[in-house]
């Protein structure tokens, strides 16, 4: 049972509020260097340093929302947590509320939409799939001026367009960890150690649909290194707990057989997986974010899913395998051992901008900082 905290609103005046966590607690740390912010969840009794807030104003807009802003399209226990962070939220009139994680939730949606006169800073640290986009449709913030959104690629851009954000407002700026990636372990200047990094799909429990691609990718990539045996082979592991560790290790190591795999273990701290990429000429991905982030900046990856899944890879690709086709996939991997990576990088120049934009001086976390001291300088 929780041990429930109660503290006045005015010990918790800030002028940002986190919604939601960053990745980790390091990566966050690095995302808002320097800043002093209020953390809220869906779970109000995470919020706040797991207190609960409240003083006199904060409890009669709380009562005023129900009154008055009560949504009947969604359920009581949802429009409560609303209500608490209508009368909060409103009566602390923080400056900027920011979220990283918890852009594409459905709730955050609903929260832009109670906050009055706040600016609103949403950085997607994922592509939007349509999912997302169906979860954050039904809420658009009261004053759209004051809600800024900041997303991988011009495709992005476009969803969100479609469901009433104000183009202006929407900025094309990349991935945040591959920027800091890049910023802090210099990326592309890393020693090729490896031919190819496989970027792992492999959950901890079993996924027949995502993982039948999975066998047509290893199928087609054994066929290749069957001709190419002398290739240097490393495994960007996504599992970080025993039994899952196991279950990758034994699909992977089971469909190449006879082939030398190197595990790169998950650390997300770490940055584990991008510098799996920068130490390997070629990465070879399904339909990983992690595939787009990496071709963003320029590093050669191939991509291959045969069957469509509802997290697909987009068939405009220069260099996927979207259908049954060994020769194709064995002809656009040797291309990209060949091919110089100028040319190769003016060759995806439109895939980058359209999926995953890639500014190497401006990285995202660094644009999200300026952008708050400019709000709070400006606001003061």
């Amino acid at each position: 049972m929780r041990k429930l905290k109660i503290a006045r609103l005015i010990n918790v005046q800030t002028d940002i509020i986190l919604f939601d966590d960053v990745k980790t607690e390091y990566i966050e740390s690095i995302a808002l260097e320097n800043f002093k912010y209020q953390k809220i969840y869906v779970d109000i009794f995470k919020s706040f340093s797991r207190r609960i807030v409240f003083s006199i104003p904060s409890i009669l807009r709380s009562i005023y929302y129900f009154l008055f802003r009560y949504d009947k399209k969604i359920s009581w226990k949802i429009n409560l947590i609303l209500a608490y962070y209508y009368g909060v939220i409103n009566t602390i009139a923080p400056k900027v509320i920011i979220t990283y994680q918890g852009t594409p939730k459905h709730f955050f949606s609903l929260l832009t939409s109670i906050s009055r006169n706040i600016n609103i800073l949403a950085l997607s640290l994922s592509p939007l799939r349509d999912r997302n986009i169906r979860d954050m449709e039904p809420s658009i913030a009261r004053n759209p001026e004051l809600a800024h959104y900041y997303v991988w690629g011009e495709n992005d851009k476009k969803d969100l367009v479609s469901i009433g954000q104000l183009e202006k407002n929407i900025h094309v700026i990349g991935s945040m960890l591959s920027g800091i990636h890049n910023l802090t372990h210099k990326g592309e200047n890393s020693t090729e150690k490896y031919d190819i990094c496989i970027i792992s799909t492999i959950q901890e429990v079993e996924d027949k649909e995502g993982e039948k691609n999975e066998d047509i990718l290893l199928k087609f990539t054994f066929d290749y290194l069957t001709s190419n045996p002398n290739l240097r082979i490393c495994i960007a592991s996504r599992q970080t707990v025993e039994k899952g560790k196991k279950r990758e290790r034994n699909f992977y190591s089971g469909r190449l057989r006879g082939i030398q795999l190197d595990f790169i273990e998950s650390d997300v701290d770490n940055l584990s997986s991008y510098k799996a990429i920068s130490s390997s000429k070629i990465v070879i991905a399904q339909n990983s974010s992690l595939g787009l982030e990496a071709m963003g900046w320029g590093h050669k990856v191939l991509f291959c899913q045969p069957n469509k899944l509802s997290f697909w890879t987009p068939d405009d690709l220069t260099y996927s395998v979207i259908d049954y086709n060994q020769d194709r996939f064995n002809s656009l991997l040797g291309e990209l051992f060949e091919i110089p990576v100028s040319q190769y990088r003016e060759k995806i120049k439109n895939n980058a901008t359209k999926y995953c934009y890639f500014d190497k001086i401006n990285p995202p976390h660094l644009v999200i900082q300026n952008k708050l001291n400019e709000l709070l300088l400006e606001l003061k």
